[in-house]
Parts: C-alpha cells; structure tokens; sequence
C-alpha cells in the first residue's frame, strides 16, 4: 500500500480492497485526521509513529517515539527465536527466554504467542518503553507469559537471576559518530535504542560477556548485527571461550544479519 492508502485505511478501519472498490467519501473529523497525518508526514515523522502501531510477525504492535520501530529484517530474529525455542521444548525441558532490551515488546510477544509453553522475560532500560511493551503484550493476550522489567542488562546477569534456554536481543548496534548521518526519521527514534557506542559493538560485547553464565547447557544466544560486524562479533565469542556452533542467518539483502551461537 501507499502511504496515503495506509492512513486512509488507519482512519477509516478498512482493508485496502474496500477502500478500492467502495470509494469512500471523508467526512469531516476523518477528513481532518487525514489532513493531520498528512501534515506530520510532510515534517518526516515516520510513518509507523503517524498510524501508531506496526504489523510484526503478523502480531499488531503499537507504537511511538517510546520505542525503537520494528523493522522486517527483525522478523527474522523473532522466527529464528520461535524456531531454537521450539526444538528445546521437544525435547521435553521447561523453557525459559531472555529478550534483552525488549522496546516495544515485538520479539517477546511474537514468542509467547507461537511458543506454547514459553516463559519470557523481558529487560530495558527504559521504563517508558517497557510500559508501551507491557500494553502490547496485554492487547495481544500473552501479558501472563512475559515478566517485564526495568533493569540494565549487566546488573540483571549480576543478580543471580534465572537460566535461560534462550537470550535473545536485537541490540543497539550504530557507531555513535554515524548516527548523524542517519535519516531524519530514524533520529526521531530513541537514541538508547540505537547508539551502539564508539563502534557500534559496545552492548553487543556486554551480552556476549554475560551471556554464557546465564545460559543453560546447549542454550542458544541469538543477536542481531549491523552491517559487518560479523567478524568482530565471532572474535568476541571465541576470546570468552564459552560458545559453539557459531553461525550466522541472513537478512533479506543477504547480509549476514542474525548471528547464533549455543553456550559450550
């Protein structure tokens, strides 16, 4: 769809094809909001922050400036995910998932709703975010099977806290000095949620660090990258000697966006 069809579909509460074949006449509120939208679209507002929420992995997710914007390449993550938890669980264990800076919720909900017996956690920094993540998780019907909570990742694996069979995280990954060079509309969205540090590999090197003691045997640890850090990233896992079967998924550019390793 257009973007405008997405807005006149957003207001009116229509598919596409009924917009199409029935023609629809505004009338003056929703000629107004659509106006509205416009306006804010013209300013490079995202588009996915102007209709409020976003399709991710079929699961409608609310969104706004709270929140990082799912993008489709994380799908990928979330169905790798959904596919390591579900081996572990036919093999007859209780499963458990860390979502590592959960934003708005998306990877945890598309989890608990295709994984029958998971049991999720989900951490951020911002309490901001995790409020919208915990709405989410209640409008989709999976609130039950998400622990939400508003702790840093490295005091969280410090704290005694549970085993995961999966830790997941789609992490900020963009080098501190290139996020200026972003779009518009991308630096709209919470610099917490992208800024990866001096090279962009900062939070992913934390989680590799502190993954592995927080891992049961053969658990996996399933993180998205940026463009090229693959070979950093692999450098990181073998120097804390505590990862196997390192392997990598591609994103739909072929680039090698997902990597997965299992602890030792």
């Amino acid at each position: 769809m257009s973007e405008e069809e997405q807005m006149l579909t957003s207001i009116l509460g229509c598919s596409r094809t009924d917009l199409i074949l029935n023609r629809y006449n505004l009338d003056s509120d929703s000629a107004k909001a659509f106006d509205a939208m416009k306006y804010r679209r013209a300013l490079g507002e995202p588009l996915q922050y102007i209709l409020g929420f976003v399709d991710f992995y079929g699961i409608k997710i609310f969104v706004d400036k709270r929140v990082l914007i799912p993008r489709p390449e994380t799908e990928l993550l979330a169905e790798l995910a959904i596919e390591k938890s579900k081996e572990i669980f036919k093999s007859g264990k209780d499963l458990k998932v860390l979502d590592v800076g959960t934003g708005s919720g998306n990877i945890s909900i598309a989890i608990a709703k295709n994984v029958k017996c998971a049991c999720v956690t989900a951490i951020d920094k911002s309490k901001a975010a995790l409020e919208l993540a915990a709405f989410n998780a209640k409008f989709n019907d999976v609130a039950g099977k998400i622990n939400f909570m508003n702790i840093d990742f490295e005091k969280y694996s410090k704290s005694g806290s549970d085993k995961f069979d999966v830790i997941v995280s789609n992490p900020p990954y963009i080098p501190t000095k290139s996020i200026r060079y972003l779009s518009f509309e991308v630096r709209q969205e919470p610099r917490l949620a992208l800024d990866g540090g001096r090279d962009g590999l900062r939070i992913i090197e934390r989680i590799v660090e502190n993954s592995k003691e927080m891992l049961n045997e053969d658990g996996y640890l399933l993180m998205e990258l940026g463009d090229n850090q693959e070979e950093a990233v692999i450098k990181m896992l073998e120097k804390n000697c505590g990862y196997k079967n390192i392997g990598f998924r591609k994103d739909y550019l072929g680039i090698n966006r997902m990597i997965i390793s299992q602890k030792a």
